[in-house]
This record gives structure tokens, sequence and C-alpha cells, in this order.
């Protein structure tokens, strides 16, 4: 079996935007003169809008509808977008060096207009053959709804699909989905060791290439 296609993370594989959702989340608490519970920024890393929406009001206090708290949190986004998206060295160049080989799609916990306006500022709008937001499936990450969507919308089984990932709770989902996962770790909350062990690490997408996809599945397929 070769791979078939490649699914892309976005915020913290692509771009580089983890930090910026921490940033305005925890300006959200500040404002309410409340504490940043331990814990909070990982566990709300791969959420969907609706869950993460929930956290900041019943984990975070935020005394806010979670509606509210999300549209808060986009608004803050949307405004750091605007000025402007850190890309990850070699992004671009990695999602057209996979195209050319592969259909490449994006499964992201990011609200469908901030992965939009992200892909088109990437430059990346007809590159993609599908995008996919959290919020469009019933449970965001770690569960496997979002690329076992992207799998379907490319009409490619999930045990063929390599996702391009760099946080825990990504890596879970890519991995529950039945995907071959290439892990790319942040030092911003890297994964633990032992989940890196169930993946492909790479120091950055520059060493994404189709030649990696192909040993990846030759090395794992039965002898």
């Amino acid at each position: 079996m070769q791979p078939a296609a490649v699914v892309f993370d976005l915020d913290g594989t692509l771009t580089d935007t983890e930090h910026v959702w921490d940033d305005v989340r925890r300006g959200l608490a500040t404002d309410a003169d409340l504490p940043w519970p331990e814990g909070a920024t990982q566990a709300m890393m791969g959420m969907s809008t609706p869950e993460w929406g929930r956290y900041l009001v019943e984990a975070v206090g935020l005394p806010m509808t979670p509606q509210e708290a999300a549209q808060a949190t986009i608004t803050g986004m949307a405004e750091h977008y605007r000025r402007g998206i850190d890309v990850l060295p070699g992004a671009v160049e990695a999602v057209r060096r996979m195209a050319a080989e592969y259909p490449v799609a994006v499964a992201s916990s990011s609200p469908r207009v901030l992965i939009d306006t992200a892909v088109d500022v990437l430059g990346l709008a007809d590159v993609f053959l599908a995008t996919v937001s959290t919020e469009e499936v019933p449970r965001g990450k770690p569960h496997p709804d979002g690329y076992l969507r992207a799998a379907e919308l490319l009409g490619v089984e999930p045990q063929r699909c390599v996702a391009v990932e760099d946080a825990p709770n990504g890596i879970k989902s890519a991995l529950a989905a039945g995907m071959t996962v290439v892990a790319v770790p942040p030092h911003f909350h890297p994964p633990s060791r032992d989940l890196l062990d169930r993946t492909t690490v790479i120091e950055s997408l520059d060493e994404l290439t189709p030649c990696l996809l192909r040993q990846m599945f030759d090395e794992a397929a039965p002898h």
C-alpha cells in the first residue's frame, strides 16, 4: 500500500499561531481579573470552537456565555490575522510539493472564517482540494472526526492518508482516524515522547517529501 493523500493541520503546523491563540485567551482572562488555570493551554489545543468556548467559561471562569467567549477570541484572532500571519519555515513549499504528487487537504480546529483567511493569505486556496473545520463535525480533536471528514472529501481511505501535525490532540486525532502521522513538534508545549514514538518525527517541513512518505508506508507494510 502506498500513500494516496496528505492532510495538514493548520495552526502550529503551517502557521505560527498557537501562541497567538494562547495570548488572546489569556488576555480575556486578564481582562476579567482571572488567573490562568494550570493545563488550560494544553487542554484547549485541538478543541473545536464550541468545545473551547465552553472550556473558557466552565474551567477558566470567563463571565460570559460560551458563544460570547468564542466570538471574543475569534475577533482577537482576526485582528492578528489582518496584521499578518507568521508562516512556519517551508510550509508553503511543503504543501505545494505534496500537492504535486497527492491530493491535499486541511483538517483544523480553527473556525471556518480563520481557515479560509489563512489559506488565502498563504496563497494556497487553489491547492487544497478540501478544508475541514472541526466545528463542522460532531467532535473536535483528539477525536478523529475532522480527519475522517477530510479523507471522505478527498475520496481516499483514511489508512492511505498521511496527516501532518504538531500538537498532542491533533496527533491523537489523526492516529484515531487510522492515518499515518508525520509530527513536526513545536517548542511550544511539545507532545510527549510516548506519543511521538507513534509518529515519524521531522525537525522542519523542509524534510516532508514524497520519498519520505513512500518510505514510511514501505516500512509499515508487512513483510
